[in-house]
């Protein structure tokens, strides 16, 4: 009985956490119907990316891909987000142009997982199912995460999320796995 218990409360928890990303990436989609409206908005029929940070990761990513850039040209080569991009460019069939204008989107919508993680460690996933759904569309972050804003934004408050869970895990069970994952 405690495995059916345990089993539907993993399943429960998977439930949650698909729910609330799935609500976050179809948040994020208003910018792309709101501007599908707009033939300025297109470039290479694809939509343009809205952030001017994002222009510069992307010609450092751009020049990843090419394989070179020119000596003292100010490009973000090798930067963190670029060679993020570069290497979904290299493993995913989409374009260049999908992956900028997408990757805030799928990215910054995995802080959902976190949240539901943290408050299942403290038995109250129903708790953090509320609070993802409310942290992914805050204002401040859902603007600087929708779609188009291609930054490091997507990032910075998901990676921290992360080690937070670790941390906590580490803290309540001790468990070898959360002070392996934790770095």
């Amino acid at each position: 009985m405690q495995k059916i218990n345990r089993i539907f409360k993993n399943y429960n928890l998977i439930v949650f956490i698909l729910i609330a990303f799935i609500f976050s990436i179809a948040c994020r989609f208003y910018w792309i119907f709101w501007a599908s409206e707009f033939n300025e908005y297109f470039f290479n029929n694809e939509l343009m990316i809205i952030s001017n940070d994002g222009y510069a990761f992307a010609e450092g990513a751009r020049d990843m891909i090419a394989g070179f850039h020119q000596p003292n040209d100010l490009s973000y080569y090798g930067s963190s987000l670029s060679t993020l991009t570069y290497w979904l460019y290299k493993i995913t069939p989409f374009s260049f142009e999908s992956i900028i204008l997408y990757m805030s989107v799928f990215l910054s919508s995995l802080l959902v997982i976190p949240l539901v993680l943290i408050a299942n460690e403290y038995k109250n996933p129903l708790m953090g199912f509320i609070a993802a759904l409310l942290a992914s569309i805050a204002n401040s972050y859902y603007n600087r995460t929708m779609a188009g804003y291609y930054d490091t934004d997507m990032l910075v408050i998901v990676l921290p999320m992360f080690i937070l869970f670790f941390m906590i895990r580490l803290i309540l069970k001790k468990d070898l796995l959360s002070f392996i994952l934790l770095p």
